[in-house]
């Protein structure tokens, strides 16, 4: 047998490996957080809530001896704090991992967490959210308001107001921001987009061809979920609608500085020095939540 070796003027046979066109590309996964996903984990803070409520109500009233009619949500603030702080943690745990399962991807990049981003300018986005929190005040001041809130029971004990400041400035805007700014902000953009795919050849090339997200479907995103972001709040707020509106122009600017930085924790720590200013007004105000009476004069 002889062996012939490939000259100048012999043609090699093509291998797939000389052409990446030819190469099998890797398909690209769906986008992220879609409505099943943000459907999943508002299951699990549902479960959540309603499984540490039970533990800690029937815990509550054996440990006190009280009636379970006797326990409402603004009540015992200590124990609604508690409440929220473990559901989050449990939906957390329970979340994560299934999450990454499903998306095949890591958590925080879908989410758009980006440490990165916000680090560098962590000062200046705290000293903005005290800002706004100023801008905000300065409104409702110019507001008529209930005289007693429901969130008014929160401050009748300098233990509770201690916790509801070191829960409701590092822990809750954290929560919110990822729940809100997280997926219910890119859950409603990515639906945005998908419609658009049915009306007209440029909408659908744009939602088959790219990860991208369009301006309206940002615009459309942040006004609903800043919506629903103020409607959460509107139970403690007494349904005061002109406040609810207020903190809705607040969930659009958290919303805004998200889109902007694509980070999450760049509107968490906008969120976390909004909500440190008004626990330090009140600080100050009741020399150091010793004198909470001074709030009710």
């Amino acid at each position: 047998m002889i062996f012939r070796s490939a000259g100048p003027d012999s043609v090699a046979e093509p291998h797939a490996w000389d052409d990446p066109s030819a190469s099998p590309q890797p398909p690209r996964l769906p986008r992220q957080p879609h409505a099943g996903s943000t459907l999943l984990v508002l299951t699990l803070l549902g479960l959540s809530m309603a499984l540490v409520s039970f533990v800690a109500i029937y815990g509550f009233r054996r440990l006190h001896h009280i009636q379970q009619s006797d326990i409402g949500a603004y009540s015992h603030p200590l124990l609604s704090i508690a409440i929220e702080f473990f559901a989050y943690a449990l939906t957390a745990a329970a979340a994560y991992p299934l999450l990454r399962a499903l998306w095949q991807r890591p958590v925080g990049s879908v989410l758009e967490m980006n440490w990165a981003r916000a680090r560098p300018v962590s000062p200046i986005l705290v000293a903005s959210g005290l800002c706004l929190a100023v801008a905000a005040q300065l409104a409702a001041a110019r507001m008529s308001l209930p005289k007693n809130m429901p969130i008014d029971n929160f401050f009748h004990s300098s233990r509770d107001i201690w916790f509801m400041a070191i829960f409701g400035t590092l822990f809750a805007p954290i929560a919110e921001e990822i729940l809100f700014r997280g997926f219910l902000l890119k859950t409603f953009a990515i639906a945005f987009d998908w419609t658009r795919q049915y009306f007209g050849d440029a909408e659908s090339a744009f939602w088959r061809d790219t990860d991208q997200t369009s301006t309206p479907a940002w615009i459309f995103g942040a006004v609903i979920s800043s919506a629903l972001f103020a409607g959460m709040h509107a139970a403690q707020l007494g349904k005061a609608w002109n406040a609810v509106a207020v903190l809705s122009l607040v969930g659009l600017i958290l919303s805004a500085v998200r889109i902007r930085m694509r980070s999450v924790w760049a509107s968490s720590l906008l969120h976390m020095g909004y909500n440190g200013l008004l626990f330090v007004m009140v600080f100050f105000a009741t020399d150091g939540f010793r004198h909470l009476d001074k709030l009710s004069r």
